[in-house]
């Protein structure tokens, strides 16, 4: 795939599921698995997840995000295209992420 003369990999980085050791996330063994992911060429990493997080505060009425191309735009319109709070279990999952950092 290409966006404006520019090869593109459709491989992206999920930030929902990252390595934990004791209970934390395992923070060298993320950045060890980001840099293979950049040094292999791929530049794309899913933050749905982080997007919809800040979507969800109150008060909260727009929520900008860095994109490099039209297909990272398209995907952060179709996920917040029909956009719903977090479920009450969403939030636990995200808080006790946060707790692990």
């Amino acid at each position: 795939m290409s966006y404006l003369g520019e090869e593109i990999k459709k491989l992206g980085f999920g930030l929902m599921r990252l390595p934990q050791k004791d209970g934390k996330i395992d923070v060298e063994q993320t950045k060890e698995m980001v840099d293979h992911f950049l040094n292999a060429g791929f530049t794309y990493f899913d933050t749905a997840w982080a997007i919809k997080f800040a979507a969800n505060l109150d008060g909260v009425i727009t929520v900008l995000s860095g994109m490099s191309n039209i297909e990272q735009m398209d995907d952060n319109i179709s996920f917040m295209k029909d956009f719903t709070k977090l479920s009450e279990s969403e939030e636990k999952t995200i808080k006790e992420a946060l707790m692990n950092v």
